[in-house]
């Protein structure tokens, strides 16, 4: 798969940019959120802005609580670690981080599965400031991975 780098919103008076795949359309959700969807097998990759800021492990708490009310809901891995985010720009920057993998039925009773990582960004290495998430079918989930830590790794943030 090629990559290529992207610039996307954020909060008023800031930006962000991520690689992402070459081919993949761009969704704006939000001045916080966008999405890139594959052109044939409907897989996305999400970059979100977080907003209000929460500590890693609440936010990524509080949300498998509520995906657990989700048909199928099955959580498949999750881990913690520190990912040096490539981009030159960033300075060897290390970013603590929690991923977790699960699968649900979609409307369809058809099995996605997602890889949703958060990011700590900010001056504070607890606190979670970026999602990436990347969606698709569970026969794709190692290429899910990998957009996943790709667009993590190259993560940048400027004014």
């Amino acid at each position: 798969m090629q990559y290529a780098p992207t610039k996307w919103g954020g909060p008023a008076n800031r930006g962000f940019s991520n690689v992402v795949p070459l081919t993949w359309k761009p969704v704006v959700l939000s001045e916080d959120e966008v999405k890139w969807v594959h052109p044939d097998s409907g897989s996305n990759l999400r970059l979100r802005f977080l907003r209000p800021e929460q500590p890693l492990t609440t936010r990524v708490d509080n949300k498998l609580k509520q995906l657990s009310a989700t048909p199928g809901f099955q959580l498949l891995s999750r881990s913690t670690g520190t990912i040096d985010r490539s981009n030159p720009a960033n300075n060897g920057l290390l970013s603590p981080y929690i991923t977790f993998t699960y699968r649900y039925l979609d409307e369809t009773g058809a099995v996605r599965v997602v890889v949703d990582r958060y990011l700590a960004l900010s001056s504070s290495p607890t606190i979670a400031t970026i999602e990436v998430s990347t969606g698709g079918r569970l026969e794709d989930l190692a290429a899910l991975t990998e957009i996943t830590t790709r667009a993590s790794t190259s993560f940048l943030a400027f004014p």
